[in-house]
């Protein structure tokens, strides 16, 4: 049966979780769009609750196993309506919200405001790049399951546990009480230029909102500041950017 009303009841679910951070957060669910995430989502056995599919979409030959057995088929333009990409691919997924399962502090990011979605999406896949085991980000920050976010980690949001809407204290307590090292990524001619670092075994970078920068908090209780050194003119680096920079040093030069 091909769906063609909006007036269906996954029509509506899907529209208020792709528009809506509220409903998300109520309903503990949120969408993935695109042949790719969606396999990422399949193999990493991510908690999927539903499959929709446009009717011009070819699932066989998109996916050659039978690993999706059960969907749904709307028409192509209630599916392009939901869409949130210029060019949809044809295939979405509502996904549960996972609990984060913790089993190692050794490295850890903190997420401080960041509020730009490609920005966090790609500092959640530089994270699985370089081996973070627990992305911690604080209240003000962009939602994590905002669609342009999921988007921007590329299937890296089912690889890391993400602690989300949390306080600065919180955070701080939890990485205290773990006997977890925090370095505050910062512009201070006081801080320590990264490469000239060698972290802690136990440590979390911090990273803050793209125009302010860390919050003061941190600034006080980070064991360590520390700073990229630029060469050029630029006043500062993005903080995606950065936070890959920092990353790679913090785990592949130490």
């Amino acid at each position: 049966m091909i769906i063609k009303s909006q007036s269906n009841s996954t029509y509506k679910l899907l529209s208020k979780l792709i528009n809506s951070a509220k409903d998300r957060r109520k309903e503990q669910l949120y969408v993935i769009e695109g042949i790719n995430i969606v396999k990422q989502a399949i193999y990493s056995e991510a908690p999927i609750e539903s499959i929709i599919i446009s009717e011009d979409f070819n699932l066989k030959e998109a996916f050659s196993s039978d690993s999706i057995t059960e969907y749904k088929v709307f028409s192509k333009q209630r599916f392009d309506e939901l869409s949130d990409t210029v060019n949809s691919q044809g295939i979405m997924c509502i996904v549960a919200m996972s609990e984060a399962n913790i089993n190692s502090y050794e490295k850890n990011l903190v997420i401080d405001k960041v509020q730009d979605p490609g920005n966090l999406g790609a500092i959640i896949r530089s994270a699985d790049a370089f081996g973070v085991d627990n992305i911690f980000i604080t209240k003000g920050s962009c939602d994590v399951y905002n669609p342009k976010v999921v988007r921007s980690t590329m299937g890296s949001i089912f690889h890391l546990n993400i602690i989300k809407d949390l306080s600065n204290i919180d955070i701080y307590n939890i990485l205290s009480e773990n006997n977890v090292k925090t370095y505050a990524a910062l512009l201070d001619i006081k801080a320590r230029h990264i490469n000239n670092i060698t972290t802690e075994r136990k440590w979390a970078l911090i990273l803050g909102n793209e125009s302010k920068g860390i919050d003061d908090f941190w600034k006080n209780k980070a064991s360590y500041k520390v700073m990229i050194p630029m060469l050029g003119k630029a006043e500062s680096l993005n903080v995606a950017i950065a936070g890959s920079i920092i990353l790679y040093q913090f785990t592949c030069h130490q």
